[in-house]
């Protein structure tokens, strides 16, 4: 090859070897442009923010300020859209001065620029249980069962209650009365959930167990024939158990069958008034005692 050729060669090999190792300086020192997401967290640091986010009537509401603007700013209370100077600058809202629906914003008054905050949308109150108690305390068989409920609501709703009783493990009603009877040693439970119309408050659950009912005793059935005075008693267990019957006072003589509850006295020549009491027990612990008077020799 002619040594011209040659040469030519290789000062083009060189030229290309130059171009492909020059370092990009200049694509280094061009500007970024910010993205969309950076701007966009850029402007929320420099918000102020409104908390709690979901209030309610009760909620203190407060404006919390981000670094740049924690001195030397006026803080504008809006209320529905118009302005509140009844607020004044302060950082927290005056309290119960909201109510469910409204909308509350802040701005900060910034070197004459108006920066606001984000929009709170007042929330409903759920009504709150704040009493509630099975009547009587220590059920039975012989007891009219119901549960007594007090409750409160900060947007002075109506508050409505839902029943749902359980006795053993099954549902057995739904309304404030327990329509079930009774026996001893049954489990009772009843919840209650309270309601605005709107929404549910925490519902209350209350448990209890039946206890030993005593016997009732109602009057009896009595007949004298002159000699013999006889009086049959009417006593029932409300749990089902066979009552047992103790004389505790009476006339002398007077005799009474422990199972079937009938008193009898031979009076003889006695004459006045004279009181009887019988204890009748359910072999449970249930006692009732029992009292009538007999008058003999009189007309």
């Amino acid at each position: 090859m002619p040594m011209k050729a040659l040469a030519g060669l290789l000062i083009l090999f060189m030229g290309v070897g130059a171009v492909s190792c020059r370092p990009a300086q200049d694509r280094e020192s061009a500007p970024v442009t910010p993205k969309a997401a950076d701007t966009q967290t850029s402007q929320q640091r420099i918000m102020p923010h409104l908390v709690p986010e979901h209030a309610v009537r009760s909620s203190k509401i407060r404006v919390e300020l981000p670094a740049a603007l924690t001195r030397g700013n006026v803080i504008e209370w809006h209320l529905n859209g118009m302005k509140f100077p009844t607020a004044g600058s302060s950082r927290e809202f005056p309290a119960n001065l909201i109510k469910r629906d409204d909308v509350l914003q802040a701005y900060i008054v910034n070197d004459g620029e108006r920066i606001a905050s984000n929009r709170i949308i007042v929330r409903n109150s759920p009504p709150v249980i704040t009493r509630a108690v099975i009547m009587p305390e220590r059920p039975s068989a012989a007891s009219k069962v119901a549960v007594h409920v007090t409750a409160e609501d900060d947007d002075n709703d109506i508050v409505f209650f839902r029943y749902a009783w359980i006795v053993n493990g099954k549902r057995s009603g739904e309304g404030p009365e327990l329509k079930e009877p009774l026996k001893r040693g049954d489990r009772l439970t009843v919840e209650v959930y309270p309601a605005d119309g709107r929404e549910s408050g925490m519902p209350v659950t209350l448990k209890t167990e039946a206890v030993n009912a005593p016997p009732v005793v109602k009057d009896g059935t009595d007949e004298f024939d002159g000699a013999t005075y006889r009086y049959r008693m009417n006593a029932v267990d409300p749990d089902g158990d066979i009552p047992a019957y103790t004389l505790a006072q009476g006339p002398v003589g007077m005799k009474l069958d422990s199972t079937t509850g009938v008193a009898t006295w031979e009076s003889g020549d006695a004459s006045g008034e004279y009181q009887v009491a019988v204890a009748v027990t359910d072999g449970h612990g249930g006692k009732t005692v029992f009292g009538w008077r007999v008058s003999v020799g009189r007309k």
